[in-house]
């Protein structure tokens, strides 16, 4: 961006109201950004729409973050309608949660962009956090040239796969019922009811129909589709939870989401981050919960290949992460196990 780069950056967000005071060369250069822009990127600034930000909290941010990726799309080996997803959610939590001022300097330097990728609201599995942390970074490149290079944490998957303590379970099943509407209550209990009564994945969560639960007098049995086709049979305590979410729907409609719905990648995501919770409860996560299904089955001693089978997995990778939190025996047990007495 040359010299003018510096004086540039502080004009995001006012890129098409300049003040009358800037130097003629600054004032050229801010409106070539956007009268040179492709025509698709054009095109995505003016129709883009976020899902998950409200309107009053986009119009706050909207024209900030159309100029912060007009700036940064020719410059970056990502599309304008990626940049705009990814820094309006990046952006909104910076100015609209963490309080930030919207200026590009403060926003997009290197140590608040690994404070949004770290932050557990983001409910995002560790291999899209560094998705996200390597398009924000870019852009923070851009913007900021000067600014140091900065080393980060590694965004390892411990955390994702810490299941839920009781207490925690309890206050998510208290945010569950607490919603405000039927459909958000539904969706809220179908999400807790298949994650962690069926280790279902987000993914599973979404495409998942009516006709895919079998109700008899042995439970609840799901039928998961598609690259990783089982059936699952519900833990008990969740069977109730699921019966009555889905009992107003018919065959062919979807469990989660709007029942007649075309589909999206981010229908499970958009929901947690747009619906309320308290300070105190935990962030509802799907990885945990999975992990919380799993671990209430090593602790129940559930057949390990029946598990493996129900988990739609053919090894386990990460049973040394999950034991650590099953409970130990106590010494008669752990004796009556190892004689090959525990089953008798």
């Amino acid at each position: 961006m040359g010299r003018h780069g510096a004086a540039l950056v502080l004009l995001v967000g006012l890129l098409r109201a300049l003040p009358d005071d800037l130097p003629a060369a600054v004032a050229d250069m801010a409106t070539r950004f956007h009268r040179e822009l492709p025509e698709a990127c054009v095109r995505a600034m003016t129709t883009y729409t976020p899902r998950n930000i409200s309107t009053a909290r986009w119009e706050r941010i909207q024209v900030f973050v159309e100029d912060a990726t007009a700036i940064a799309t020719p410059r970056c080996a990502y599309t304008q309608e990626r940049l705009l997803v990814i820094c309006g959610r990046f952006v909104d939590w910076a100015v609209n949660e963490a309080g930030l001022p919207l200026r590009a300097d403060v926003v997009f330097r290197p140590e608040v962009v690994a404070r949004y990728v770290s932050h557990p609201s983001l409910n995002l599995a560790a291999t899209t956090r560094r998705n996200y942390r390597a398009t924000l970074m870019r852009v923070s490149e851009v913007l900021l040239p000067d600014t140091p290079a900065t080393a980060f944490k590694p965004l390892s998957a411990k955390d994702s796969m810490r299941p839920y303590t009781p207490s925690e379970e309890v206050r998510l099943e208290n945010w569950a019922r607490g919603q405000k509407s039927p459909e958000r209550e539904r969706n809220a209990m179908v999400l807790l009811s298949l994650s962690m009564g069926a280790g279902f994945w987000a993914g599973e969560i979404l495409t998942a129909r009516h006709e895919d639960f079998l109700f008899d007098e042995d439970g609840v049995l799901a039928t998961v589709r598609g690259a990783k086709a089982r059936y699952v049979p519900l833990l008990a305590k969740w069977e109730p939870w699921l019966q009555e979410a889905i009992s107003d729907l018919h065959d062919g409609d979807f469990v989660f989401g709007d029942p007649s719905r075309q589909g999206s990648r981010n229908v499970v995501n958009e929901f947690i981050q747009r619906v309320g919770r308290t300070s105190k409860m935990p962030v509802p996560q799907t990885n945990r919960m999975r992990a919380t299904w799993l671990v209430t089955h090593l602790a129940n001693r559930t057949n390990m290949r029946a598990l493996m089978r129900a988990g739609g997995v053919q090894k386990f990778e990460n049973l040394a992460r999950l034991l650590k939190f099953v409970p130990e025996l106590d010494t008669v047990e752990y004796r009556r196990h190892l004689r090959g007495e525990a089953n008798r």
